[in-house]
């Protein structure tokens, strides 16, 4: 690129303004501390699939984030995926999901 000395003399100006003052930053807010642990418990094969199960976990228990988490791993599946979110007989929330085999 050819750029004439109109340019560059232009162009000196606008380098060489003066820098903004620095904004004095607003206090953030510490978040709760909380953990969402995804624990592998098995996976099978089933009619040509490979199933998975995978335990949620959350430190501390809130329920609201396990059911967030499936809703948003659902979300972005395809329908050939069959994810399953369920409480199992003994007391674990796990995500069954498939994916092709073979």
């Amino acid at each position: 690129m050819k750029f004439s000395l109109i340019t560059f003399a232009a162009a000196v100006p606008a380098l060489a303004a003066a820098v903004p003052a620095s904004v004095d930053t607003v206090e953030i807010q510490k978040r709760a501390d909380c953990k969402l642990t995804l624990q592998w418990l098995t996976n099978w094969s089933e009619d040509a699939l490979r199933r998975y199960r995978v335990q949620l976990i959350t430190e501390p228990r809130n329920d609201d984030h396990i059911h967030k988490f499936c809703d948003l791993f659902k979300a972005d599946a395809s329908g050939v995926h069959n994810v399953q979110c369920f409480w199992t007989d003994d007391g674990k929330y796990v995500i069954d999901e498939s994916e092709g085999e073979g």
